[in-house]
């Protein structure tokens, strides 16, 4: 597989190489390939618990809402 990096890329790889945090090219974009793999799961979960809380029903707020203004009235007095 051949891969087409900008300048800058191109450059971010040499450095990391450099600096010696990895030993080839081919382990920087491995490791960031590992990255945005872990990234994409993270969003997916993220994305199915939101999908479950927006199936669980929505109730506008106010349980909560009318909690808050008598947490506020006992404490404060507004």
């Amino acid at each position: 597989m051949n891969v087409s990096l900008t300048p800058k890329l191109d450059q971010f790889v040499a450095d990391q190489v450099k600096q010696g945090r990895y030993r080839s090219s081919s382990e920087v974009v491995r490791e960031g390939l590992r990255l945005l793999e872990a990234n994409e799961a993270k969003l997916q979960n993220l994305q199915q618990q939101v999908e479950e809380g927006r199936q669980s029903g929505y109730n506008n707020g106010k349980p909560a809402m009318q909690r808050l203004r008598e947490t506020l009235k006992n404490k404060h007095g507004v």
